[in-house]
């Protein structure tokens, strides 16, 4: 039997499985536990391939390359793919490059929500805090425009991506996803 590989895109990368809902009233897992329950899927397996080498680990390990799927689904997969494909070296380290300009742009953004959320406060405690605590409102208006300006500056940056798929942009699992795109995050 020849061995089945997951589906990739051009760059090597395997493409998610497309079905994520329960299979419904023939689900095994539902029958024998009482209810389905969702499953972590790593996108490239098995675990022993990616295992031998830094680079190759660390990718398989990456969050933007595990997804949340029912356990019949899981199993349902597995039965009909073997492994994945070891993608090259370089688009797995620009990969994780990328993905640390995401994981960035998301933290920065966190900050500067926050920090608005403070500079519009009513809370008097906020007030002080932004008075003694950031240079007076002067100087926190200047920590706001370092971090707009930084933010700015990974945006640009993410619209220079070359590996990381655009569904990806979109993941819950981004670090501040919801804040960056201004919606919680499917």
């Amino acid at each position: 039997m020849a061995f089945r590989y997951a589906r990739t895109d051009t760059l090597g990368l395997v493409v998610a499985p497309l079905d994520t809902d329960c299979v419904g009233p023939e689900c095994r897992v539902a029958l024998q536990k009482g209810r389905c329950f969702i499953d972590e899927h790593h996108l490239y397996f098995s675990e022993a391939n990616f295992a031998r080498r830094s680079l190759s680990r660390e990718f398989r390990k990456h969050p933007l390359n595990q997804i949340n799927v029912p356990r019949c689904r899981h199993d349902q997969y597995h039965t009909q793919v073997d492994s994945a494909r070891i993608p090259d070296d370089d688009v797995m380290a620009t990969f994780l490059d990328e993905a640390e300009i995401l994981r960035q742009l998301g933290v920065v953004t966190r900050e500067v929500l926050c920090l608005e959320k403070r500079l519009d406060c009513t809370d008097s405690r906020d007030l002080v805090r932004i008075t003694w605590s950031d240079g007076g409102p002067k100087g926190f208006e200047e920590l706001l425009e370092r971090h707009k300006s930084t933010q700015t500056n990974y945006l640009e940056q993410v619209a220079k991506l070359e590996i990381i798929p655009e569904r990806l942009l979109f993941a819950a699992h981004v670090v501040g996803a919801s804040a960056i795109w201004g919606t919680r995050a499917a």
